[in-house]
């Protein structure tokens, strides 16, 4: 065996001698012991074509990656590839060298030494004096328990053979100099991923075919699983006994779920539990701990987010360990730097957590939670508005989260605050059904809750039912915010209620002093010396004032919220008067004017998020291109806005009575209903972005901020 493997022991050639017969001529030593696969390789070219060439700029590159992705089965792939390439001459290999169940480090060299067939070697240098001369690929598979002494291992080997190079597979990287490290990432659900599923199902259930909407119920599924390999894999398999929608079901208990791998399996990869357990098996105390108290975290978090969750000080040196084994993702490209956990990987961690810890860590999560929305909040109407509302879109996993955790527990008084804190980002979000459901739970939690909690969130109902289009039940809970409000001492939500409840009582039709109550509300801004709340409340006067006939005195005071909203930053004032101008110009037929206002107003939308503004002013944009002999295209702006208002619970004919009925009539009337309804229904096919190009097509905006 020694002499088939060691191209120095090799007898020397034959001497040349008279010519004999041709014959067939022998084929060469078998060199390696890569297994024959026993299934299917299912996609991953992409990465396949990048592993195979670090594997040509680099003499070690390590796959790393959570339980499951994939790494082994890559590292086989790309190995047997490089063995077959007929345009690589000499080398022998690849090995591929299994620790998995290697648990004695000592035993290392010796492990490597046989799978090659040489003598046990006692070192890595004896080791590496065998190979010396050797053009060979070592695939070292599950490195990461052994990570240190396998790290010694490739150092002395890579040093003193300069022709071996190495592929190794561990949730970890090795960490040495000339380490290339990549990444295995989960398979993308609605492609390579559901192909595996479909592949494996099929073998599985031999005549297993698809319904006409399993690929999209697949697809989901695949999804839930994160993209693993192997979470797919133990799923397909229970196509046995279960339809694809009940495998779907029973992901609540995924681990119950995906179990009863192929015999054949290291035991760390039968089931999907033990897959994970192996890597936190492999934590030190701190980061085993972190870990599980992360679990708590329902989408992607950042340092601040970990170290108030997970109680640990300080917090860097584990979490940058979680990252380093896999079982967290560093989200590249954002500043600050943003974490995330598979689902998959977060259920486990979750589930370990004690009912003690459970319960701390969730009250530690609450806190930082209603921290976070209260700090906010506090500049959501300045110039950081955007920036700010952006990352409330991001933690809002985490907001859930800490809403449905402190409903759980029957801390009423928590969610009024935090819903409190969140009302303005799901006024501009468009998260109108949520946002009131929420608030509705907490209020029914919560009846002894203080005024001036109840004010902020009373008055937090008062802005999401104006947006819903119930402007009569809007009026009624500004009327109980501003009791509160003054009760409570709190002249901001007083300020803010008196004139949107006001506004929302004129468009209800009841008798409401609006021009008083809106010029009271105006008064007690000014008052509190903050700018932006002065800029609002002149905004809504303007916008009653308007609802009641009065445009000159309407005019006048919105040049006055344009003048407040600009120099404090609050821009949105500013839109939301420019938006009634524009509505001006088009009762008086001047669309030209109209749609210039719009695309000012738009083309400013589109870089902050709105979604309920943007709605309304796509809606009034339509009646604009109506009155400039542009019918069909308004036509397809009012189909996208019922459709992208229904999905965010917003209706701009019942959130404005006033104007928005009488844009839609116009829109309508300009076109034969079957004509109208024809491009209104490819309007209703277009997502917020394709409309925005839309717009952006028809209505050119000229203002820049």
């Amino acid at each position: 065996a020694v002499l088939a493997q060691d191209p120095r022991l090799a007898p020397p050639p034959a001497r040349s001698g008279p010519a004999r017969s041709p014959r067939v001529a022998e084929p060469p030593p078998s060199s390696g012991n890569l297994p024959f696969a026993l299934s299917g390789f299912v996609g991953r070219h992409t990465d396949l074509a990048a592993v195979a060439g670090l594997l040509e700029e680099h003499r070690l590159v390590t796959l790393t990656g959570p339980g499951g992705v994939g790494k082994t089965r890559l590292a086989l792939e790309v190995a047997r590839a490089r063995a077959h390439d007929g345009t690589r001459d000499g080398g022998d290999g690849p090995w591929l060298v299994e620790l998995g169940a290697l648990r004695a480090p000592d035993l290392l060299a010796a492990t490597v030494a046989t799978t090659l067939g040489l003598p046990a070697a006692s070192s890595a240098e004896q080791l590496a004096a065998m190979l010396a001369g050797r053009d060979a690929l070592l695939v070292l598979d599950n490195c990461e328990h052994l990570l240190t002494p396998v790290a010694t291992l490739a150092h002395t080997l890579l040093t003193r053979c300069g022709a071996v190079r190495i592929l190794g597979t561990s949730r970890e990287a090795l960490g040495l100099t000339g380490e290339a490290v990549y990444e295995v990432p989960p398979l993308d659900a609605a492609t390579e991923a559901a192909d595996l599923f479909l592949s494996r199902a099929s073998a599985a259930v031999p005549g297993w075919t698809t319904g006409p909407d399993d690929r999209d119920r697949i697809t989901a599924l695949c999804a839930g699983l994160d993209g693993i390999p192997l979470a797919i894999e133990l799923a397909a398999a229970q196509c046995r006994t279960l339809s694809v929608d009940q495998i779907a079901d029973a992901l609540e208990d995924r681990f119950t779920l995906l179990v009863g791998g192929p015999a054949g399996r290291p035991d760390r990869h039968r089931t999907l539990l033990d897959t994970i357990a192996w890597s936190d098996h492999l934590l030190l105390p701190d980061e085993r701990l972190l870990f599980h108290r992360l679990g708590v975290l329902g989408g992607g978090f950042d340092l601040e987010t970990a170290a108030a969750v997970g109680g640990i000080t300080p917090v860097l040196p584990p979490l940058s360990a979680l990252v380093r084994k896999s079982l967290v993702t560093a989200e590249p490209g954002t500043t600050p730097r943003r974490y995330r956990m598979l689902e998959t990987v977060r259920q486990y961690a979750l589930a370990a957590l004690s009912p003690e810890d459970l319960e701390e860590t969730r009250a530690r999560h609450r806190t930082w939670a209603l921290a976070r929305a209260e700090s906010v909040e506090r500049h959501l109407r300045g110039p950081q508005g955007a920036a700010l509302l952006d990352g409330l879109s991001r933690d809002q996993p985490e907001l859930r989260a800490a809403f449905a955790s402190a409903l759980a527990a029957g801390d009423g008084d928590y969610a009024l605050r935090l819903g409190g804190a969140l009302f303005w980002f799901w006024f501009r979000m468009g998260h109108v059904a949520e946002g009131l459901a929420w608030l509705s739970e907490a209020f029914a939690a919560a009846p002894e809750a203080g005024p001036g909690v109840r004010a902020r969130a009373r008055f937090a109902m008062t802005a999401l039912l104006y947006l819903a289009g119930q402007t009569a039940r809007s009026h009624e809970a500004a009327r109980a915010a501003v009791e509160e409000a003054r009760e409570a001492g709190d002249p901001v939500t007083e300020a803010g209620a008196t004139a949107y409840g006001a506004y929302t009582g004129v468009l209800a039709g009841l008798p409401v002093d609006a021009s008083a109550l809106t010029g009271r509300a105006v008064e007690i801004a000014r008052n509190t010396a903050l700018s932006w709340l002065e800029a609002e409340t002149l905004m809504v006067r303007g916008m009653a004032l308007r609802a009641l006939g009065d445009l000159p005195a309407a005019d006048a005071v919105f040049q006055e919220a344009i003048a407040a909203a600009h120099a404090s930053g609050h821009d949105w004032a500013a839109d939301g008067a420019a938006w009634c101008d524009m509505k001006t110009a088009s009762d008086r037929g001047d669309g030209d004017r109209a749609l210039a206002v719009a695309g000012d107003l738009l083309a400013a939308m589109d870089r902050y998020g709105d979604i309920s503004f943007w709605l309304v002013t796509v809606h009034s944009t339509a009646r604009a291109l109506a009155l400039t002999g542009r019918a069909e295209e308004a036509a397809v702006l009012m189909g996208a806005v019922e459709a992208i208002g229904a999905r965010a619970g917003v209706s701009p004919e019942l959130m404005d009575p006033l104007d928005g009925p009488r844009e839609a009539a116009a829109v309508r009337g300009a076109l034969p209903p079957h004509e109208y309804e024809r491009h209104a229904a490819r309007g209703r096919e277009l997502s917020r972005e394709e409309t925005s190009r839309l717009v952006r097509t028809l209505v050119p905006g000229r203002r820049s901020r």
